[in-house]
Parts: structure tokens; C-alpha cells; sequence
């Protein structure tokens, strides 16, 4: 939650940057409107997936090891 406005700024600007890319005209234009488009659907994907897919993962796996890590710690203690 915390990096979630940085990195959508991030990918805000980077957006920015490409939008003159799409005001090319003739060859130009035919050469590198594509490019800016494809950057631009990739890089809105991929926020998508940081904040959407990616985001509860490290939520899950620190449950799972923090879990696994009292019960060893728990067991430690008995052993002393």
C-alpha cells in the first residue's frame, strides 16, 4: 500500500512522455505511434498487475512463514 502512489506517478509520467509520440505525422508517425501504443498497454498492465495480483502475495507467504517460524520457535523453546 505504501509504494502504490509512487509507483502509479511513476508510470503516470513515464505515460506523459509518450503522448507526443502520438502526435507524429507521416512516416514518423506510422513508426513510433505503435511503439508508444504498446509501451503504453504494457505499462498499464503491469500496474495493474503490481497493485492488483502482486500485492496480497507477500501477505500470504509472510502468514505462511511467520506461522511456520513460531511453531519452530515454539518447539525450540520446549527442547531448552
Amino acid at each position: 500500500m505504501e509504494v502504490a502512489r509512487p509507483v502509479a506517478f511513476s508510470v503516470l509520467i513515464i505515460a506523459i512522455i509518450l503522448v507526443p509520440l502520438f502526435t507524429l505525422q507521416g512516416v514518423e508517425g506510422k513508426m513510433f505511434a505503435p511503439l508508444a501504443l504498446t509501451m503504453l498497454i504494457a505499462m498499464l498492465v503491469s500496474l495493474g498487475v503490481a497493485l492488483i495480483v502482486a500485492r496480497p502475495c507477500p501477505t500470504r507467504s509472510s502468514s505462511r512463514h511467520r506461522s511456520a517460524s513460531s511453531d519452530s520457535s515454539a518447539a525450540s523453546i520446549r527442547a531448552i
